[in-house]
């Protein structure tokens, strides 16, 4: 049986589109109506084992990911994978199949690209040791490599998306060391001030999100506080119009407080 799922997931990527959408909204299809739908309910359980030795599966599943045709099905057998910790951590370590994580988030296609968004997000999210552990070791390639890279990119739509994965990763508290470790580089501050320059409220707002945390930081290394230094003037000059983006008491208090930290450099 598990052969003969195994030849329908390589040829995948052939479904219909109409087939695709079928099985990923209503993914509790029987398993005489869709292959796929009948991988996708036994990467719960009984087929991780034999996925994991067979790791060309979760290759052709990704390729999959970035095809207009299979895109939707395909993500959402992906991220039952990585729902299974076995399988995330084959995900996370092959070079390979992580890189096209970030290939899917820069698709020009934006379902694409959004999709393979809530991929990479639960890749990096799901499983929170395993996922901080994995990214401090690898931590150039996966953070100033790829992620810094995505936050930079023209598209507006896909920015907002890695800028708000990276706000979300910093945020968590599985990730406090990871957190420590990107505020104390003054090229991630130079970015993400860069960002927060933006034209786009949307995106300005994201930035921010990760900006404050620099600033919040009460053990900011010299290369910081030099940085902060020498931007303070023009920071004050766009937190007094940048305070007037929303109306919220949260978003004020966080105003108050970097403005504080600022006039005391």
């Amino acid at each position: 049986l598990f052969e003969r799922l195994t030849l329908s997931v390589l040829n995948f990527t052939r479904i219909d589109a109409e087939e695709s959408e079928k099985v990923a909204l209503n993914p509790g299809v029987n398993s005489h109506k869709s292959t796929s739908s009948f991988f996708v309910e036994h990467t719960r359980a009984i087929s991780v084992p034999y996925i994991y030795k067979r790791q060309h599966m979760l290759e052709v599943i990704i390729d999959g990911c970035l095809d207009r045709d299979s895109y939707i099905a395909c993500g959402n057998i992906l991220r039952n994978c990585i729902r299974r910790p076995e399988l995330c951590h084959v995900l996370q370590t092959n070079e390979d199949m992580f890189d096209k994580f970030f290939a899917m988030m820069q698709n020009r296609d934006f379902d694409i690209a959004t999709d393979g968004f809530r991929s990479l997000q639960m890749l990096l999210t799901k499983h929170p040791q395993m996922a901080c552990n994995f990214m401090l070791e690898n931590y150039d390639f996966v953070l100033k490599q790829r992620l810094n890279k995505l936050c930079q990119m023209r598209n507006y739509a896909n920015k907002r998306l890695a800028l708000s994965l990276l706000a979300e990763t910093l945020a968590s508290r599985a990730n406090l060391k990871l957190m420590l470790r990107y505020v104390k580089d003054a090229e991630n501050l130079e970015m993400i001030i860069g960002e927060l320059r933006g034209k786009k409220k949307a995106v300005q707002l994201q930035a921010w999100d990760v900006f404050k945390i620099f600033v919040a930081n009460p053990r900011k290394p010299n290369e910081i506080t030099t940085m902060l230094r020498q931007a303070k003037r023009m920071l004050m000059k766009f937190l007094k119009k940048f305070s007037s983006v929303k109306k919220d008491p949260r978003f004020e208090q966080e105003i108050s407080m970097v403005v504080h930290v600022l006039s005391q450099l």
